[in-house]
């Protein structure tokens, strides 16, 4: 007996001579739902490029992944207009991925930022390291508004967190806390035979659907003497994990008044 089978098919991406290095990242982000939804929306006559012009070849070129009338297209502007910004990427060699992502989100950012100064604010006494009298949250919260006076745009929202050290002194009790945002997490992966990957399933008519998942890592690589080192994750837009022999999983991994947290001590 035969059945109508009926096929969801994807726009694929044409390889332009070693150029798989780009095109795996486009389709990354291009299931970044968030991301994907708001370059699809974007017009650029209601939100001007500020610098690079390359959140408009970006928006092309993803609304044109998403029509699904072609079985691949050519990522081609948006390759001439990188290579104009990076001339790195403007031949047909084998490029980074890893760099080709920093440098795109780079551009993508400073296209979109919203912020209208380029001085960080003041700090606040309250806001300094070895400030032990202010909880933690509070100097997390005004670290991350400082920063948003000057780099505040839709890329930092999904793509950025915040990474809080503390040191605290075993003798006299007293603890310093430094705050630094972050765009990428690198996690020690021990050498083994084989890694098995978690993840979840996703129809491909629709986005990934809850990627906030056990991040495992290997312990930090931090000086130690007489004090404890704790390190904690605020404000990730959204994880995903990894397990494998030798790992260690984040401890107390919840949601806490909006944000996704982690601590590690």
């Amino acid at each position: 007996m035969l059945t109508d089978v009926k096929l969801v098919l994807r726009t694929g991406l044409v390889n332009m001579g070693n150029t798989c290095y780009m095109n795996s990242t486009i389709q990354a982000l291009l299931h970044t739902f968030n991301l994907r939804e708001f370059f699809i929306k974007f017009d650029p006559r209601q939100r001007p490029c500020k610098k690079s012009g390359i959140s408009r070849l970006f928006s092309h070129l993803m609304r044109n992944l998403c029509r699904g009338e072609t079985a691949a297209i050519s990522p081609s502007e948006l390759k001439k207009g990188f290579g104009r910004l990076y001339p790195m990427f403007a031949t047909s060699e084998q490029q980074d991925s890893h760099e080709f992502l920093m440098l795109l989100l780079d551009s993508l950012h400073e296209d979109l930022n919203r912020a209208k100064s380029n001085k960080m604010p003041f700090v606040q006494a309250s806001s300094t390291a070895d400030s032990s009298s202010v909880d933690s949250k509070t100097l997390a919260q005004e670290s991350w508004k400082r920063n948003r006076a000057v780099d505040d745009s839709e890329i930092l929202d999904w793509f950025n967190g915040q990474l809080r050290s503390t040191v605290r002194c075993e003798t006299c009790k007293h603890c310093s806390h430094t705050f630094d945002e972050f765009m990428y997490l690198s996690v020690s992966v021990q050498a083994t035979k084989s890694l098995e990957l978690h993840g979840v399933d996703a129809e491909a008519s629709g986005p990934l659907q809850d990627l906030r998942v056990r991040i495992h890592i290997l312990p930090f690589q931090l000086p130690y003497s007489k004090e404890t080192t704790e390190l904690e994750l605020i404000d990730l837009p959204g994880l995903s994990g990894v397990d494998g022999p030798g790992l260690r999983s984040m401890q107390d991994c919840r949601q806490e008044d909006g944000a996704d947290r982690l601590s590690c001590m």
